[in-house]
């Protein structure tokens, strides 16, 4: 295997360990204190790539509005734009995920203070 390849596998193992992270402090983040999922679990859904790709009129190809490359778009799967933003856009993947993170955060510290603020006693 060449060296490029190899710096590519790391980097895209490295991109997918920094998603797995997150992922499970955002489950974590969004169970409610019996371990259910939260009505905030739908902050997790929609996947962060269309954050820096938009669909081209056409709707069969994307562009990644970091570098202008177009990708064809596969049955609506995200998972090849995943793929570029991790490997190509490492720190801004990286930085994004953080401030998603962030947000889940105060999302759900509002959400918890607007609850307990209902049972307050005046």
């Amino acid at each position: 295997m060449s060296a490029g390849g190899s710096g590519r596998k790391k980097l895209s193992i490295l991109g997918k360990r920094i998603k797995v992270e997150a992922d499970n402090e955002l489950d974590h983040l969004l169970e409610d204190a019996d371990g259910n999922s939260s009505v905030v679990s739908t902050f997790k859904n929609r996947s962060m790539v269309w954050q820096v790709f938009v669909k081209e009129p056409d709707g069969e190809y994307v562009k990644c509005t970091i570098c202008g490359i177009r990708l064809k778009l596969l049955s609506g799967s995200t998972t090849t734009m995943l793929n570029h933003y991790i490997s190509k856009h490492t720190e801004h993947y990286e930085e994004a995920l953080t401030n998603r993170v962030q947000s889940v955060r105060i999302h759900r510290l509002l959400l918890i203070c607007s609850i307990t603020s209902c049972f307050a006693v005046a």
